[in-house]
């Protein structure tokens, strides 16, 4: 209702007009009262108090969402950060290996643990996982070896593929990301490497793995073994053979140095790595490709070059002789592992 007064609006419930002050009476006019007798009313007090409210709750729901997505992110995201994920220790060089190839690598300590490699980056330059912005990436163009265990032992690039500025000292970032077996789980690693390119320190015994493959030994056998020993060399598997590289007897006269490297692929296929060395020069290497084929424990190779030669197989100790002479199974084919059987 209006004040009869002023003309304000009054509420029902009110008896004083909160503009003038004059008395509400419904049983009688109004009352102006003098500037001394009047009293006000804030009868909208409930009313202004409620936006206040209303905008403390919004502010309130607004910092609990935010302090949720916060606790959201790092528990989702934040799985992989150095407080959590697996350590892991690296080492780090450069040099030459395959005779001329220049890498630069990052060595993983007890990698037994890690299950795939999901990419590495390399950068120029140092970066770690505290920075925002990353530069562009130099190559994605990585290698790996492993040991004979089947771990992963060394990630490296081909210097040629770095762009290179001079041949002075170099600085550059590994990132790596790896799973681990029974973790979902991907974890990223930096390592930085300092290097030059300017060298030709051999490092294959480094990157490669040059332990000896193991074979089956021999074991005693009882008469009943024996006489079913027939029957299951039949079925003896020759899956051995494509388990690396088998190298020949080495020869050495005076200062000449020679050994192959034989490659078996399981489509029938092979390849000849030979190696030879006079004196203080460098190894000379050529390769042959031939096909060979497998009848009982024999197997024939025979080279594009139209050379052939027999190989003895023994499946039961898994070995390859030629002659009276047994190969040897290396994992790698390097001409570090050449050297090695002539301790050069």
């Amino acid at each position: 209702m209006k004040c009869k007064n002023c003309g304000a609006r009054v509420e029902k419930e009110s008896s004083i007009c909160p503009n003038c002050g004059a008395t509400v009476n419904k049983n009688s006019d109004y009352v102006l009262l003098s500037n001394q007798d009047m009293v006000f009313e804030d009868v909208y007090s409930s009313k202004k108090k409620k936006p206040i409210t209303r905008a403390i709750f919004i502010i309130f729901s607004i910092v609990v969402i935010a302090v949720a997505g916060i606790v959201s992110y790092f528990y989702f995201y934040g799985v992989n950060s150095a407080k959590d994920q697996p350590k892991l220790s690296f080492s780090s060089g450069y040099g030459v290996i395959n005779g001329d190839e220049k890498v630069v690598y990052v060595k993983i300590k007890d990698a037994s643990s890690i299950e795939y490699i999901h990419g590495v980056n390399v950068y120029n330059g140092e970066v770690d996982e505290t920075m925002h912005k990353k530069p562009q990436a130099v190559s994605t163009d990585y290698n790996y070896t492993a040991n004979v265990d089947k771990s992963f032992r060394c990630i490296f690039f081909d210097m040629d593929d770095l762009d290179l500025s001079g041949k002075g000292n170099q600085t550059y970032t590994f990132e790596m990301t790896f799973s681990y077996y029974n973790d979902d789980n991907r974890y990223t690693y930096y390592k930085t490497v300092n290097f030059t390119s300017n060298t030709k320190t051999d490092i294959s015994d480094t990157v490669f793995d040059h332990s000896l493959i193991e074979t089956v030994t021999d074991e005693p056998t009882t008469d009943k073994q024996e006489s079913t020993s027939t029957t299951a060399k039949k079925d003896e598997p020759v899956d051995y053979i494509y388990n690396g590289y088998w190298y020949t007897d080495p020869y050495n006269e005076a200062d000449s140095y020679s050994v192959s490297a034989f490659k078996f692929n399981s489509d029938g296929t092979f390849i000849s790595t030979d190696y030879s060395k006079t004196g203080d020069e460098n190894w000379v290497v050529s390769t042959n490709k031939g096909e060979y084929k497998i009848k009982g424990n024999t197997l024939t190779i025979s080279t594009e070059d139209g050379e052939s030669d027999e190989l003895t197989l023994d499946k039961k100790k898994q070995t390859i002789s030629q002659g009276n002479k047994p190969l040897t199974a290396r994992k790698y084919n390097s001409i570090k592992n050449a050297e090695d059987f002539f301790g050069l």
